[in-house]
């Protein structure tokens, strides 16, 4: 069954008035309809567990906030595939200035980029010496 519906622009829409298939089954008459009204929904309330669970995540959060984050960054060395076959060096590090400058050539332009860290470690340092850091 198709109505026509007109809008304050003045255009005309027509309107399927029919069902769509995976629409949810509708009560048949107005008893049942009623009865679906009167039937209270169930109140969920947090478990108590659940609840103390939430308050000491916030409490863990709130005390960490006041944690400071260092940030350590190695710049590896080329492996031997890379020095065979004579790889560009693109990453450049400053162990004194803690800063990594990254070199990127785009349509025939260079574009270099720095980071700065907490502390920068050269292609010579060791894994060891990241994990000694305080």
């Amino acid at each position: 069954m198709e109505s026509n519906k007109y809008f304050p622009s003045g255009g005309e829409r027509k309107l399927d008035r029919r069902l769509p298939s995976f629409s949810s089954p509708v009560p048949a008459n107005a008893e049942a309809t009623a009865a679906i009204r009167r039937t209270p929904k169930p109140r969920t309330q947090p478990s108590p567990r659940l609840f103390v669970s939430r308050m000491s995540f916030s409490s863990r959060f709130e005390k960490e906030k006041a944690v400071n984050v260092q940030v350590l960054l190695r710049c590896r060395p080329f492996s031997d595939d890379e020095l065979r076959s004579n790889t560009p060096q693109v990453v450049t590090c400053n162990d004194y200035q803690k800063e990594v400058a990254v070199s990127q050539t785009i349509a025939g332009k260079q574009f270099d980029r720095v980071f700065t860290f907490d502390k920068v470690f050269g292609p010579s340092a060791k894994q060891k010496e990241l994990y000694d850091q305080q």
